[in-house]
């Protein structure tokens, strides 16, 4: 039996010839127990990282006969590393801001996590910062680019740099136009050359304006 490609980095740290014994077990305690079987393969070999095969069978053994707690185990352990990992990335952030925005790095940091909360990326939210220092502080705009733009020709630079995830970052009185699968901008509003049937997403001080031209 195949082990999931998900677990490659828990099964790495067991030896092949376990991981392979251990397979009929797991798929035992999730018939038993209805758990889902990434959850319990996942708890098992997290429990059994450097343990020989020797052992190990028998240790597997042993943590199935209360498969639920070995995932809640689990699950508790996830959540607290994962906090952890999210209390460091926001120190960081915060570090990163103070030096972008002296003048309201709060707002700026707050923005930050408002808008790109799954961005992991420093440069790019180092670009978002400076943006937003830029914008005096006002919210930026910003332009999801994955349902607005095919891959039928590469984005221009300007628009790369102003990249957040597959979000494009806008200030106060630029806009953008897409068309055929391209980006045009983004440019001062009134620079824009707008094309028939150009799509044209604008960031004005009001609220933002999306419109299509026929």
């Amino acid at each position: 039996m195949k082990l999931n490609n998900e677990d490659i980095k828990l099964y790495t740290k067991v030896p092949k010839d376990l991981a392979a014994k251990l397979q009929p077990l797991i798929l035992e305690a999730v018939e038993a127990s209805g758990l889902e079987r990434n959850l319990v393969q996942s708890a098992l070999l997290k429990e059994l990282e450097g343990t020989s095969a020797r052992i190990g069978v028998a240790t597997a053994k042993r943590l199935l006969k209360d498969p639920a707690g070995l995932v809640n185990g689990y699950l508790q352990a996830v959540a607290v590393e994962k906090a952890r990992k999210q209390g460091n990335f926001d120190q960081n952030l915060k570090r990163m801001v103070a030096r972008v925005s002296e003048s309201f790095p709060e707002d700026t940091y707050q923005e930050l996590k408002a808008r790109f909360p799954s961005c992991r990326d420093y440069q790019q939210l180092q670009a978002a910062a400076a943006l937003h220092v830029q914008n005096g502080g006002r919210p930026l705009t910003v332009v999801p680019l994955a349902d607005r733009a095919t891959n039928k020709s590469p984005l221009p630079a300007q628009v790369v740099s102003r990249l957040v995830g597959e979000n494009l970052v806008l200030i106060d009185g630029e806009a953008v136009g897409f068309k055929d699968g391209s980006v045009v901008g983004p440019l001062p509003k009134k620079d824009l050359a707008v094309a028939e049937g150009m799509r044209v997403v604008a960031a004005p001080k009001c609220p933002q304006i999306d419109f299509a031209l026929a």
